[in-house]
């Protein structure tokens, strides 16, 4: 743990009683291993494709109907696990504005789906792509309470993109102690794009 840093168990993003139930990991490294990458050959295989959809002119509107689909299919248990999928959701969500109204469902009724959504990106989706949903993970995390998996999740967000600024409002968010409704009011507070 780096010196100054708030203990997740002791930040109010990880204080129990968070306002849904979560599932409990034994240490770090288990819940970590909740966001291990696929296999490395798989994500070439996706980087590959991610490069040549995002050749493609932008349609933002699509893009955050894609975003909105996945997050209802995950609310049914279906995660993506086509290659196309995949690499049209990492398309998708690197235009800013896109992600950013992601957030927004982090607030909604289907939090718990695109908590869901995110992890399974993270996992199957190549770097520098990876920190997009990454972030999204990190920031439905700090609302429900789960200080951890922020802190795990805006590491691998760094890691995928090293300047990713987002990753890194939220990191200091988390290492100062911001409660997660302060989280939550500036999430809300974020125009939405669609």
């Amino acid at each position: 743990m780096r010196r100054g840093a708030a203990r997740p168990a002791q930040h109010p993003a990880g204080r129990p009683g968070s306002r849904r139930r979560h599932v409990t990991y034994p240490n770090r490294q288990a819940l970590a291993e909740t966001l291990r990458p696929h296999p490395a050959h798989l994500l070439h295989r996706r980087a590959a494709l991610i490069v040549t959809l995002a050749a493609r002119p932008a349609d933002r509107q699509a893009s955050l109907q894609r975003v909105r689909a996945a997050i209802a299919r995950a609310n049914d248990g279906e995660l993506p696990a086509d290659d196309t999928d995949i690499a049209e959701l990492a398309v998708a969500l690197s235009d800013p504005r896109v992600r950013d109204a992601s957030l927004t469902h982090s607030l909604d009724g289907h939090a718990r789906a695109a908590q869901r959504l995110w992890t399974a990106l993270v996992r199957s989706t190549p770097a520098p792509h990876r920190a997009e949903p990454a972030v999204l993970l990190a920031v439905t995390a700090y609302l429900h309470g789960e200080g951890a998996l922020v802190s795990i999740a805006t590491d691998t967000a760094l890691q995928a993109r090293p300047r990713h600024a987002l990753a890194a409002v939220i990191q200091l968010a988390l290492r100062a102690g911001l409660p997660p409704d302060d989280m939550r009011a500036a999430v809300a507070a974020l125009p939405h794009a669609g």
